[in-house]
């Protein structure tokens, strides 16, 4: 009915044929009741969500580090340096404490030798002859289980004390030209380390650390005596201070 009325007004007012269909759009077009919007979805355009998905890692030294290290230590009393190596693996239990376990070789030798001749020798080269009067040779294992504190792990220099407690071995061997038989034994015991450092961060999962370490306890041994003609136990100190250092990996 609504179309005819619009023919008729648009026959008597000389109007076009598309201002008819115009019309039907219109009245086709259902109204919404009262109080109702209605509201159309929002196209988002693929580029607005920032490309793939990628997963995040935790960062490194957030769960530990494994370190490999190297140094000299020295048994108070003694002269000579041992030289160390060793390493340490640590869990974290919070974010500047640590839980781990160390493993170290301190290793020393020294002989002695006594000149009985030289003189030259074809070609002018001079050929000495040495007497070996003694050698001898210590090696010292410390197994521990330790504790670290880093008060600020995400510094770029950051520093750190520990502490171990475990169980060394001890191993002496000597030999001298007056004595058919070498001397041979080894030694046990608990022992303890303190340390204190500092470690320079390389890159985010590397870095290079330096220590200064004290190393306490005391070994022993089961052995008999041929002037008592009984078992004594033989002790060895085994307490000392050294350095050492070495790179960090974190994980």
């Amino acid at each position: 009915m609504r179309t005819l009325v619009v023919v008729s007004l648009a026959a008597s007012l000389g109007v076009a044929l598309p201002a008819i269909v115009f019309a039907q759009e219109f009245a086709a077009r259902p109204r919404p009741a009262s109080g109702t919007v209605l509201r159309g979805l929002v196209y988002q355009p693929r580029g607005a969500y920032g490309g793939p998905y990628h997963h995040s890692s935790p960062p490194a030294f957030s769960q530990g580090y494994f370190d490999m290290h190297g140094g000299v230590f020295r048994i108070n009393g003694t002269d000579a340096l041992a030289s160390d190596f060793g390493g340490k693996m640590a869990f974290s239990l919070a974010p500047s404490l640590r839980l781990g376990m160390l493993l170290d070789w301190q290793h020393r030798s020294e002989s002695q030798t006594a000149v009985i001749s030289s003189g030259p020798g074809p070609g002018g080269i001079t050929i000495t002859n040495q007497l070996d009067l003694g050698s001898g040779s210590s090696d010292l294992v410390p197994f521990m289980g330790f504790l670290e504190l880093e008060p600020a792990p995400k510094l770029m220099v950051s520093p750190y004390i520990g502490g171990a407690a475990g169980y060394e071995w001890l191993s002496l061997h000597a030999s001298r030209s007056d004595i058919p038989v070498p001397f041979e034994a080894s030694y046990g015991g608990f022992g303890w380390q303190a340390w204190g450092g500092v470690a320079m961060r390389l890159s985010p999962a590397v870095r290079l650390n330096a220590e200064v370490y004290g190393n306490f306890g005391e070994v022993s041994r089961d052995a008999f005596d041929t002037t008592l003609n009984a078992v004594v136990k033989e002790t060895v100190s085994i307490e000392g201070a050294g350095v050492r250092g070495g790179l960090q990996f974190g994980f």
